[in-house]
Order: structure tokens, then sequence, then C-alpha cells
């Protein structure tokens, strides 16, 4: 293997979820998207990365955001709050009141708003945190790319 940087990437997974965008007109009504995931990863040894590992990681953070309504845990325009017995989540934005059920809601933690730069953001703390366990000193750059529906495109790209 050449001794220069590798460029290793996986493309083509992908996930459905619902959420709003607060502040974007008609984005602000709870909606869908289709989303595909591409992560790019650049080695900086001549070591192998066991993909398997880490394609199984990247599922596994997918299926959690799968099927799921994404609420954005850092926004001051979101209140959450318990209710119904601890089932649901009582969810207000501006003058708008949503209960959903537990189980179909993804909170996620240090997002204010759920966009695609925001999931390609919280995905990449996800992954990379993986990384830095299972693969210290051998990942130098990981990038996230979220497409939501068609050409809508974000990209978060750091170190790991």
């Amino acid at each position: 293997m050449p001794s220069h940087e590798q460029i290793f990437s996986q493309a083509k997974n992908s996930f459905s979820a619902s959420h709003f965008l607060v502040g974007f007109g008609k984005c602000e009504r709870l909606h869908g998207h289709n989303y595909s995931v591409t992560v790019k990863i650049q080695y900086k040894q001549e070591k192998f990365l066991d993909f398997k590992a880490v394609n199984d990681v990247i599922k596994h953070e997918l299926q959690l955001l799968n099927q799921k309504i994404l609420l954005p845990a850092k926004s001051s325009n979101v209140s959450i709050q318990s209710e119904l017995k601890e089932k649901n989540w009582q969810v207000t934005v501006n003058n708008k009141m949503y209960s959903f059920p537990k189980q179909d809601v993804l909170i996620l933690d240090g997002i204010e708003q759920t966009t695609a730069e925001s999931l390609a953001f919280y995905l990449h703390k996800k992954i990379s945190s993986w990384l830095q366990k299972n693969s210290p000193d051998l990942i130098s750059i990981l990038d996230i790319i979220i497409t939501e529906n068609f050409g809508n495109q974000a990209k978060y790209s750091a170190p790991v």
C-alpha cells in the first residue's frame, strides 16, 4: 500500500425521517424526507480499517434515525415535555402543539435545528466518537454528506 493518505468511502446508506424547521416558512410544518448518507474516511497510516465494523456503526446510527420524528434538543424555539404518564412527548413550536409517542421520536442532543447540515454534524459526532475509540491514530478526516430528497445536499468534514 502506498505511504500517502488513502481515501476510503462508503455511499448509498439511507434513512427516512420527519422533522420541522422553525423559522423556515412552509418547512416549519411537520414533513418528511428520504435521506441518503455518504461517509468518506481518509486514512493517515498504512493500516487497514475494519470497514465492516465501521459500516455496522453507520447502519446502527442511521437505524436510530430511520422512521422517526427528529426533534432538536437545543432549540430555544421548541419546547419538549413529557406527558400522558410518560408515554408521549408534548412538543410546542410557536402556536402549535404536538403530541408524539416516545417510541416514534428521536431527540437529537446538541442540535438547534434538524437541517441536513445539523444532521451531518450529528452523524459526524457519533461516528467519529466510535472511530476515536476503535481506530485511534488511524483516521485523519471524516466527511459526512447528507442528501435530502433529490439534490439538496450538506456536508460536514472535520478531523477525527
